[in-house]
């Protein structure tokens, strides 16, 4: 089940590889995640809401992820705080009924 864990980084090439491998039996890894792909069965499971103790296997963000936030430190950029955030409907100049 490739479309359900990372697979970064593919080229046409590469996906070909990957679908060959997976008709021959062939483990393969993801390049973030858990080390192994999940069967239809487990996929469905997680869907359903049951945690298969997975979600911190392996990388869990590589670079490209990670470039906004790298950009930001070098920047010395934060998010705002969220007790200095305006109201909801404030933000938009609505001050509600008078």
């Amino acid at each position: 089940m490739v479309n359900w864990e990372f697979f970064d980084n593919q080229t046409p090439e590469s996906a070909k590889h990957l679908v060959d491998d997976l008709r021959l039996g062939k483990d393969v890894a993801p390049t973030r995640g858990p080390s192994s792909l999940c069967t239809w069965k487990q996929a469905s499971r997680v869907l359903a809401g049951f945690d298969d103790g997975r979600a911190d296997e392996g990388v869990q963000a590589a670079a490209p992820s990670l470039a906004g936030l790298r950009l930001a430190q070098r920047r010395g950029w934060s998010a705002p705080d969220p007790a200095h955030l305006p109201a909801p409907g404030a933000a938009h100049g609505e001050e509600g009924d008078k």
